[in-house]
This record gives C-alpha cells, sequence and structure tokens, in this order.
C-alpha cells in the first residue's frame, strides 16, 4: 500500500484543523505537566575527602614485628577495607536508615508538596499517613542520595534531592555527622576492648620478657585510643560543606517541553493518517 504525496498533502489539506488541534492539546498537557505535574526540587552537594588510617596500619606493623619477636602472633590490619568505603556502604543500609526515619523525616519524605520561597517553609499535602512501609521509604531515600567520585583524586561528593532546600541540606548535614560519629565510636569500643584485654593479660603475666612486649601494645592502642578521640572527622573530612540550594535541579522543563512537541508531531501525525489507512485496508484500495 503506498500514499502519493499529492494524496498526502490533500490529506492535510482535510484534516489540518485536527492537525492544529492535536499538537495545541497535546503541547498544552506538556506545559500543564511540566509546571504543575513534576514537583520542583533541590538538590544539596557536600564534597569530602576520604579519611584513610595510614598511620594505625603502619603502626598495626610495626606492633605485629615486635610481637613476633617475642613469639606472639598479632594480625595485621593492612587488609582492612576503608572507613570511607565501609561508611559509603552503611549510608545505603536499611540499619542506618532505620536511625534517621523519624516521624519528621518520615513526614519530609512521603508527605512533602513544595518549598516557599515566600513563607521559607515546607508546604506539606493535606493527606497524613503514619503507615508507611518500611521498603518503600528505604528505596525512596535511596532515589535522593547520590555519590560521586573522582576517579583521579578520590574526592567524593554526596547529594540529596528534595523538594525542599532547607531539607535536603539537613539531611545531607546530618547523615555525614552520623556516619562519622558511628564509625568513630566502633574504634573507640575496639580501643578500649584491645586495652582492657591487653592489661588483663600483663597482670596475669610473668614472663618479663612477654610482659615488655604486651606494654608496648598497650602504648600503641592508648595512641590510637588518643587519636580516634581527637579526629570528628572520623571517616569523611569535609572539604566543601553541605550547600543551600537556591536554583532548582529538577525538572527540566525545557526537555519536557521538548518531549512534548516531538509527542504532537507523531500523535497528530497517527491522527492524520490512520483513518485513511483504515479505510484503505477495508476497501483493498492501493494508492499508487
Amino acid at each position: 500500500m503506498e500514499i502519493k504525496s499529492s494524496d498526502f498533502v490533500l490529506l492535510l489539506k482535510n484534516k489540518l484543523r485536527n492537525v492544529i488541534l492535536t499538537i495545541v492539546l497535546v503541547n498544552l498537557a506538556s506545559i500543564y505537566i511540566a509546571f504543575f505535574i513534576v514537583p520542583v526540587k533541590f538538590t544539596s552537594d557536600v564534597v569530602v575527602a576520604p579519611v584513610f588510617s595510614d598511620d594505625s596500619y603502619s603502626a598495626s606493623s610495626s606492633i605485629s614485628s615486635l610481637a613476633a619477636l617475642g613469639g606472639l602472633s598479632i594480625g595485621s590490619n593492612g587488609s582492612e577495607v576503608p572507613r570511607h568505603l565501609i561508611g559509603l556502604e552503611i549510608m545505603k543500609s536499611k540499619s542506618f536508615f532505620k536511625q534517621i526515619a523519624n516521624p519528621v523525616f518520615l513526614r519530609d519524605l512521603h508527605e512533602m508538596d513544595y518549598y516557599s520561597f515566600l513563607s521559607n517553609k515546607n508546604i506539606y499535602k493535606n493527606k497524613k499517613n503514619n503507615n508507611y512501609r518500611f521498603e518503600d521509604s528505604h528505596d525512596k531515600f535511596l532515589r535522593a542520595l547520590t555519590v560521586k567520585k573522582n576517579r583521579e583524586s578520590g574526592i567524593i561528593t554526596i547529594s540529596i534531592t528534595h523538594q525542599s532546600p532547607l531539607t535536603s541540606q539537613a539531611w545531607l548535614k546530618d547523615i555525614i555527622n552520623r556516619i562519622n560519629t558511628i564509625l568513630r565510636n566502633r574504634d573507640l569500643i575496639e580501643n578500649e576492648n584491645s586495652i582492657n584485654f591487653l592489661k588483663s593479660v600483663i597482670s596475669e603475666e610473668k614472663d618479663v620478657e612477654i610482659r615488655k612486649i604486651l606494654n608496648e601494645l598497650l602504648k600503641e592502642e592508648l595512641s590510637n585510643l588518643l587519636l580516634v578521640n581527637k579526629n570528628l572527622e572520623y571517616a569523611f573530612k569535609i572539604i566543601d560543606p553541605p550547600s543551600l540550594p537556591t536554583r532548582k535541579s529538577h525538572p527540566s522543563r525545557l526537555n519536557i517541553l521538548i518531549m512534548g512537541f516531538i509527542v504532537s508531531l507523531l500523535v497528530s501525525f497517527i491522527v492524520l493518517l490512520f483513518p485513511k489507512l483504515v479505510l484503505s485496508n477495508k476497501s483493498s484500495f492501493e494508492f499508487k
């Protein structure tokens, strides 16, 4: 079945009104979607540098060598996963989400409508629902979270995207502080347990040489404990603190309008040719 160009022009003249109406309606729909349906969102970014524990690794290596001289076997931490990688995995974990998912957080996550720059506050939807599924909430949080790492420098950019610029900034501050605190507290507990264990072993050990080695181990653990207490930015060292976004990051209304225009052309083309093709098939008529 073929359609001549002359037939197409004639068909276009006869259906011009329908074509124009289709294009206008589809474009009006895309404008409505871009400005009234798709929510405006803001992205807050924080730039951090990973904190490595090279000093403790080298100290642990020297301790292992020292202990070996006395016949003791002390494992090396050289194969440990870097703290910042552990922090990134914790950030995405369900256990961490349970810690931050308080009622206020869940309300901002699910019930947020838009942010009012006039009143400088969040505007929420009228519906109130406290029965949020945990998995759905966690998935929605992960969609708002973005992590990018520069392969050359190792610098990490962590972002939160939300309808409110204040909320995106507040979440990001809280997340970074919590991750640093969690990892720091873990190492504090491990160091304190090691110190208590070494003290108990030293008090019971009779051999002078072994006691000397154990005392050296105890000094190193005490030194590590001081370093852990001193370093508040334990996994992520903040280079550029969480920003307060003033420009929207989503949606790209221009892209929506362009896609709407393309769709309107496709729909109008279908509206133009479909009836003709149906009639042609029914009458088994072939345009030549």
